[in-house]
């Protein structure tokens, strides 16, 4: 176990902290543009519903 080792273990760590970042990020907008766009058609059902016509 030298030091190089213990340099690519720790970038190996950094990459999946990377990966894990980005997918946290991407999770995150999926998750509010999916209620947004289900609020949004909520209310649009809504109002359509509420008119005579």
């Amino acid at each position: 176990m030298n030091y190089w080792d213990v340099q690519r273990k720790a970038t190996a760590v950094e990459d999946i902290l990377n990966k894990m970042k980005w997918f946290k990020i991407i999770a995150w907008t999926v998750l509010v543009l999916g209620v947004a766009s289900l609020g949004l058609f909520v209310t649009w059902i809504f109002a359509m519903s509420s008119l005579p016509f």
